[in-house]
């Protein structure tokens, strides 16, 4: 690094603010979801595990932003393990979030489309084990770009230290795996999701499918606002992030833009949960 800083490093307070709506928003509404899905529910039935995964892979992505936001407002160098944990906790987060929102997804058109059928695997137990498999995939994304002492010698970028010329065609240095890990990711995550509601749409049209007490805007909402999630917040992030020359000013704005999905997650929960309590006798849906 030579001592210096490039423009991801200097002060960019607009991100800082945005990032700060993020917690102050997102903090408080994921808080109280965790608490309603795990002390009202108890983690009864299939989707009330993967939302709890999903609230609390959110909290742990919105308490890596403390420290971001001070880097933007007051660039400066810090202790390596304090700058690995945030680049951890924000990259496994956001990896684990598509995931488990895509999981919410899966976990509604089989209960659904597929009620008789899918009563044996949509379990609290096969959404634990699904929700543990999601945790160790993302923490092994990490690993690779850990072991990579030049990028992991500081904690600014999410993809690389602070220092451009990693995005430079002239170090002939390949994409990160992580970025490009995260990238096919969150196509096939967004791809899953298209699949389920076009799925949804077209077997309410063809009044194939028993809404089990759900209305009909209420499951269209469900699928609608993770679809959502997906095109404002995520796909940004994976389309920069395979371009041969990203530059790190747009990864952070990709980046921060992600980190919206937080204050939005608790939509999905309102409107699944909110059916599951109309429906208390049969906690299965």
């Amino acid at each position: 690094m030579n001592g210096t800083y490039n423009a991801t490093c200097r002060n960019s307070t607009p991100l800082a603010v945005a990032y700060s709506f993020v917690v102050l928003l997102g903090l408080p509404l994921n808080a109280l979801s965790l608490w309603i899905i795990v002390c009202r529910h108890r983690l009864r039935a299939a989707n009330t595990v993967i939302m709890a995964n999903l609230a609390a892979s959110d909290l742990l992505l919105i308490l890596s932003l403390p420290l971001r936001i001070v880097l933007h407002i007051k660039p400066n160098k810090l202790l390596l393990v304090p700058c690995k944990v945030m680049v951890f906790l924000m990259r496994t987060n956001i990896l684990s979030s598509s995931f488990f929102i895509t999981l919410i997804s899966v976990d509604r058109i089989l209960a659904l489309v597929y009620p008789l059928r899918s009563r044996v695997v949509r379990s609290p137990r096969t959404s634990g084990i699904a929700c543990s498999a999601v945790w160790l995939l993302a923490m092994a994304c990490y690993l690779p770009d850990l072991k990579d002492s030049r990028r992991s010698s500081t904690c600014f970028i999410i993809l690389s230290e602070c220092n451009s010329s990693d995005f430079n065609t002239d170090t002939k240095d390949e994409l990160p795996f992580f970025a490009l890990t995260l990238s096919v990711c969150l196509y096939l995550m967004f791809i899953v999701n298209l699949f389920a509601t076009a799925r949804v749409v077209w077997n309410l049209n063809n009044r194939q499918m028993d809404l089990a007490g759900y209305s009909v805007k209420r499951v269209m909402l469900i699928f609608l606002v993770n679809v959502l999630i997906f095109a404002l917040f995520f796909l940004p992030l994976a389309i920069v992030l395979p371009q041969p020359e990203p530059k790190p000013e747009h990864i952070e704005v990709t980046l921060c833009l992600s980190t919206f999905n937080c204050c939005l997650d608790p939509l999905v929960y309102y409107f699944a949960l909110d059916g599951f309590l109309e429906k208390k006798k049969n906690t299965d849906v």
